[in-house]
C-alpha cells in the first residue's frame, strides 16, 4: 500500500512539494519525513523556512497514489516551468530512484539484459583475478626484468642510475630492478634514496667505489 504527502512551508503557509511513498515504520510514513532524494530546489526552500508534513492519502493502492500525486502537482503547478509553487521537477508518477521502484514489473527482455549484465560482470572479475594471480606468481629473470623495463620506458633510459644493496654487494642497473627484488614499489624506493623518507632498505646509489 502507498501514501500521498505534501510539504507545507510555514513562512507562506502553502505547499511546496508533493510526493508518494510506501515505507511505513512504527506508524510513520518514512519517505514523507525524509530529506533524502530531494532536488536542489526543495532543499533551497527547506533551508529557508520550517515546514510541516501533511499526509493527504494513507494506506491506498499504489496506482491510486500515483494518480493523485499527478493531480496535485498539476493543481499547484511547478516553479521550474513557471506554472505554480511546487519544487517538484517532474510531473509525478516517475518511480525511478524511489524506495518502491522495484515494484515496477519488468519485461522478460529487461530481465534478460540484467541477467547478462551480471554474467558479464562476473566473467570480467574472474578474468581480472586470474591475471592478478598469474602476475603475482610470475618469476622474473634478469633478462625478463630488463625486457620489461625497456618496454615500459620505450628503450634504454639514459638517466637511470645504478644502485647497490649494501647488505650483499649486489649492484642493480636502476632503482626499478632493485625494487622488484625487494618486492616494493619503485616510487617508494626512489623516495628513500632521495631522502624524502627514512630509508628502510639497504639500497643506496652506487658511485662506482662502494
Amino acid at each position: 500500500m502507498a501514501y500521498v504527502y505534501r510539504h507545507i512551508r510555514l513562512d507562506k503557509n502553502e505547499p511546496f512539494y508533493i510526493g508518494i511513498g510506501t515505507t511505513v515504520r512504527s506508524g510513520k510514513c518514512i519517505r514523507a519525513y525524509s530529506k533524502n532524494r530531494k532536488n536542489r530546489l526543495w532543499h533551497f526552500v527547506a533551508n529557508k523556512t520550517d515546514f510541516e508534513v501533511d499526509i493527504i492519502f494513507d494506506d491506498v493502492d499504489l496506482d491510486y497514489a500515483i494518480e493523485k500525486e499527478k493531480e496535485f502537482i498539476s493543481l499547484y503547478g511547478q516553479i521550474c516551468n513557471n506554472t505554480g509553487i511546487l519544487t517538484n521537477i517532474k510531473e509525478g508518477g516517475d518511480l525511478v530512484g524511489s524506495n518502491f521502484s522495484m515494484k515496477i514489473p519488468k519485461s522478460e527482455e529487461h530481465k534478460e539484459k540484467i541477467r547478462n549484465a551480471h554474467i558479464n560482470r562476473k566473467r570480467t572479475i574472474e578474468h581480472q583475478d586470474s591475471l592478478n594471480e598469474s602476475m603475482k606468481n610470475r618469476v622474473f629473470t634478469e633478462k625478463g626484468k630488463k625486457a620489461c623495463s625497456l618496454r615500459s620506458l620505450g628503450g634504454k633510459n639514459p638517466t637511470a642510475k645504478k644502485v647497490i644493496d649494501t647488505s650483499n654487494g649486489k649492484i642493480y642497473d636502476c632503482i626499478k630492478y632493485a625494487a622488484i627484488d625487494l618486492n616494493i614499489n619503485p616510487t617508494t624506493l626512489r623516495s628513500y634514496l632521495l631522502g624524502y623518507f627514512k630509508n628502510k632498505t639497504n639500497i643506496k646509489y652506487y658511485n662506482g667505489n662502494s
